[in-house]
């Protein structure tokens, strides 16, 4: 009887696997390349651009991760249009560094609204 259980729970697990990839890959994506790491990556929209670094494992350095530190700070060297408007916290971040907005967005802020094209990024690495 347990190894029927087991069983089971293996072809449930196989099956969510199964489901959350057709899932994905139907969903719209954008592309995201970390230029600094080589990493290029297709991504849902409403993903922030520190997700991404994270779940590839990038070598851009996060602090508080809601927009207060700035350790994030990141040059969209292409495809700015795809991401979400720059909002406030990055507007008073950006200005208290004296950096102007143009082309900078912090990672924790920024997130992908448009599958349309390829978003480029490179950042500043730790030692």
């Amino acid at each position: 009887m347990t190894i029927f259980i087991s069983c089971m729970d293996v072809i449930r697990t196989v099956f969510a696997y199964i489901i959350e990839y057709l899932t994905i890959k139907e969903m719209a994506v954008a592309t995201v390349i970390l230029s600094n790491d080589n990493i290029k990556v297709k991504v849902p929209i409403g993903m922030t651009l520190r997700e991404v670094a994270q779940k590839t494992g990038a070598s851009m350095e996060f602090g508080c991760r809601v927009g207060d530190c700035t350790t994030c700070i990141a040059y969209v060297d292409e495809g700015m249009q795809y991401l979400n408007e720059i909002n406030q916290k990055e507007i008073k971040a950006l200005e208290m560094l004296n950096m102007d907005s143009g082309q900078l967005r912090l990672m924790c802020q920024c997130h992908v609204v448009s599958e349309e094209g390829e978003i480029v990024i490179s950042y500043q690495t730790s030692c």
